[in-house]
């Protein structure tokens, strides 16, 4: 945004790709973010499911979409960049704020138009922003990338960029830091995300493009914010996995 940039990095859980979020000004996204759309254009043109081709209509639940008559053509039309976060507010209120920032023009000022038509996840539009809500944790998250990867590819969309802003707790940075992730770490503290797929272990590596990272970097120092490069645990519960104290179930201490 013109007045300032908030960074942070997570996994792109459903495929082990790296996502981030920075939020730019809108003439500098292409210097900021080409280091990883080339991963996005390859996935977006050969996606790793052929049972795909063999449905006649495919059908987005979780957004209540699907991909016949055109529509997904006409909804996502020149969309360049995804930004997401986890609540619907949070959506709603980014794509309210790139319009006034980035002054771009909307039919109706007043309402955003939620683009998703199930109660799961919400989508805005900003000009060729997407400001999508992925709700709290891996699997959410997961879900809505599934759904939402095949809704861009089935709008013939090619070179996007994902991005993912968020909040966290830190550990040896001081409160305010704006953290580049270079590698995202389970509850284990391996760089891995372990998923479970016909009974058996998949784990898929969560390095991120340290291009993009450092470009990252650059860009917010360059404009006096307090950026700096570390790694984020990524946890799959909110109270035990994050061994928090105030749960219903809490079997440690502190000390």
């Amino acid at each position: 945004l013109r007045n300032g940039a908030w960074l942070s990095r997570c996994p792109w859980s459903c495929f082990g790709l790296e996502t981030s979020i920075v939020s730019l000004e809108y003439e500098d996204i292409d210097c900021a973010t080409h280091g990883m759309v080339h991963e996005y254009e390859r996935l977006l043109q050969d996606l790793p499911n052929p049972h795909l081709q063999a449905l006649d209509v495919d059908h987005l639940y979780h957004l209540g979409l699907t991909n016949d008559r055109g529509c997904l053509e006409e909804l996502l039309r020149g969309i360049e960049v995804v930004v997401m976060g986890g609540s619907r507010i949070r959506a709603m209120n980014f794509a309210l704020e790139t319009i006034k920032r980035l002054e771009i023009k909307v039919q109706n000022d007043a309402t955003m138009e939620d683009l998703s038509r199930s109660e799961r996840y919400s989508m805005y539009r900003a000009g060729p922003i997407l400001a999508v809500s992925h709700g709290i944790g891996n699997s959410s998250i997961s879900i809505v990338l599934h759904e939402l990867t095949k809704a861009l590819k089935y709008a013939g969309l090619r070179k996007i960029t994902f991005f993912r802003l968020g909040t966290s707790g830190g550990l040896g940075v001081s409160p305010g830091s704006l953290v580049v992730t270079e590698e995202v770490l389970n509850g284990s503290f391996e760089p891995f995300l372990t998923k479970i797929v016909l009974g058996k272990k998949v784990r898929r590596s969560t390095k991120l493009s340290s291009q993009l990272s450092l470009e990252l970097v650059k860009f917010g120092s360059q404009r006096g914010y307090p950026v700096l490069l570390g790694k984020t645990m990524c946890a799959d519960d909110f109270y035990e996995g994050q061994a928090r104290l105030d749960g219903a179930i809490c079997e440690f201490s502190e000390v």
